[in-house]
């Protein structure tokens, strides 16, 4: 995952075709209001891509995002 600030309010992303599928799996499965658990292979998929993401942002802008609490037992 590569991500560039080309103006203040406009980033450009490159992602690998794996990183864009586990995005588009998420966001499908929320915009659905599917119920239950989601896959263990997509919730992995989805743990490397939210870690490529904290490298490619860098540490100065991952400090300013907010803190989100994860269910218990994950």
């Amino acid at each position: 995952m590569k991500i560039e600030r080309i103006r203040p309010a406009v980033l450009q992303v490159t992602l690998s075709a794996y990183e864009l599928a586990a995005l588009m799996a998420a966001a499908r499965w929320v915009a659905e209001g599917t119920e239950g658990e989601l896959a263990p292979e997509a919730l992995e998929q989805l743990r490397q891509v939210l870690a490529s993401y904290e490298t490619a942002i860098g540490p100065r802008e991952s400090s300013r995002r907010p803190s989100h609490s994860t269910r218990t037992g994950e």
